[in-house]
């Protein structure tokens, strides 16, 4: 599961693809089946007059970079954390 906390966005793609955000339907969360040892990029885009501050994985933090490449073994929530930018 990908989530987002705060006002920002979310996409994705397998290992070798290009993660691509859709201004038009943007995404806040998603439910995505990784098969296991597949690589994929996560990325977040802040809304505007908010910033990205990390990622979290399992309520842990895991990643302060937008944009982190994950193979998950086992089911997992990852969550992006978007704050007030000031």
């Amino acid at each position: 599961m990908i989530n987002t906390e705060g006002m920002g966005q979310i996409a994705y793609a397998e290992a070798g693809e290009e993660v691509e955000f859709d201004d038009d339907f943007p995404m806040q969360s998603a439910q995505v089946t990784i098969g296991e040892g597949v690589e994929y990029t996560l990325a977040a885009k802040a809304d505007e007059g908010y910033k990205f501050v990390k990622w979290t994985k399992d309520g842990e933090d895991f990643s302060t970079d937008a944009e982190v490449k994950v193979t998950l073994e086992k089911d997992a929530e990852m969550v992006a954390v978007f704050d007030v930018d000031e």
